[in-house]
């Protein structure tokens, strides 16, 4: 897995997702079938899996922009592939107000479940978590205040929810 540079989510108190673009690379000759993609997070000690929802067509989130639901694809020889990804989060691991650890772990036909890494994906800058939008994950570009802002939207969706 790549280095996360951008990401889209929400966050509600009964529901989640999380847009990661994935790029998969394969070192070998022949063709890999990807089956499933997971996600692995953990944020202030809260662990979670999630499955992936869909597959869109780009990382900014917009009504027209699903692409198809999860299934297999391939990734050639020595070639690489980007998809970009829609997981169905618990809304308790993005809440947090901290940045989350991910491992994405990849399904490969006849070879079984294998991690292709992690990142840090900087979930505590969600400023307005009920809107579906995107995020740099670099501090560079967050507008002066960000911090604060999500700091106290975050809290408001965890109060909400249900323990």
């Amino acid at each position: 897995m790549t280095q996360v540079v951008v990401f889209s989510g929400y966050a509600r108190s009964d529901r989640a997702a999380l847009r990661l673009p994935v790029t998969l690379y394969n070192t070998g000759a022949k063709p890999l079938v990807v089956i499933d993609l997971r996600l692995k997070l953990v944020s202030a000690g809260v662990p979670v899996l999630a499955p992936t929802k869909q597959f869109r067509t780009t990382i900014m989130p917009r009504p027209d922009d699903t692409e198809d639901f999860p299934h297999p694809f391939v990734v050639g020889g020595r070639a690489v592939a980007t998809k970009f990804v829609e997981f169905d989060v618990d809304p308790r691991v993005l809440c947090t107000g901290e940045p989350a650890q991910i491992n994405l772990m990849v399904l490969v036909d006849r070879r079984g479940w294998r991690s292709t890494g992690s990142s840090e994906i900087r979930t505590d800058i969600m400023a307005s978590p009920e809107a579906y939008i995107s995020y740099s994950n670099d501090p560079a570009h967050w507008p002066a205040g960000q911090k604060e802002r999500a700091s106290a939207a975050l809290a408001s969706v965890r109060s909400g929810i249900p323990s």
